[in-house]
């Protein structure tokens, strides 16, 4: 048993290793993808980790609500990038019929539907609430600072 493990493990560290995952420096290997994205899925992974342990099935996080729980994180920051969207248009003192053909653009227009539906795994719905997010926070410091000093 102990060779077919070894085999398995030598196995699946080839394949590992040929997806690109890890990165060669120096005498070891450096994971190529950073944490962000785990920590925005990480309340909804552990909400649903609860959830299963507090009903006593299965639970190794390859059950079904585990997807389910990322695509309600993935729907979860798109309705809050939407959110910030909004925030950083009236920032800018852009009208309310503006704000909303702007919000159906990105939902509607662009891939983002996709990458909540399809691939609510990928950071792509997430990169995009941080950096509304962030455009938003900085414009809205700008603004106050620039109060302040006049």
């Amino acid at each position: 048993m102990l060779p077919y493990k070894s085999t398995f493990v030598a196995r699946e560290i080839k394949r590992i290793n040929s997806l690109g995952v890890y990165l060669d420096y120096k005498d070891s290997k450096i994971n190529w993808y950073l944490c962000g994205t785990a920590i925005l899925e990480s309340p909804f992974f552990f909400c649903t980790n609860f959830i299963l342990d507090r009903s006593g099935e299965l639970n190794d996080g390859y059950q079904t609500p585990f997807p389910h729980s990322i695509f309600y994180a993935a729907v979860f920051y798109l309705f809050l990038t939407i959110f910030f969207l909004k925030k950083i248009l009236q920032l800018y003192r852009c009208n309310y019929y503006t704000i909303i053909i702007m919000q159906l653009l990105l939902v509607l227009g662009t891939s983002v539907t996709d990458y909540v539906n399809f691939d609510a795994g990928f950071s792509h719905i997430y990169s995009l609430f941080a950096i509304t997010a962030f455009i938003f926070f900085i414009k809205n410091y700008i603004e106050k600072e620039n109060t302040l000093i006049s």
